[in-house]
């Protein structure tokens, strides 16, 4: 017998604020829910590489 639980779904993606370009990555059981998770995951990217700089 086969176990067909449904696979979560999986973003990734590339973003570019200014200079460097960063990726993200989103987990989460629905799409929408894993390309938003992708977005703030990359976001969170670009905050802590502008604060690394500024030190």
């Amino acid at each position: 017998m086969l176990d067909l639980a449904p696979a979560p779904a999986q973003a990734y993606l590339k973003l570019r604020i200014g200079d460097p370009t960063l990726c993200g990555v989103g987990i989460d059981s629905d799409i929408l829910s894993a390309s938003l998770k992708a977005i703030l995951s990359g976001l969170q990217r670009a905050i802590a590489g502008a604060a690394a700089r500024t030190r």
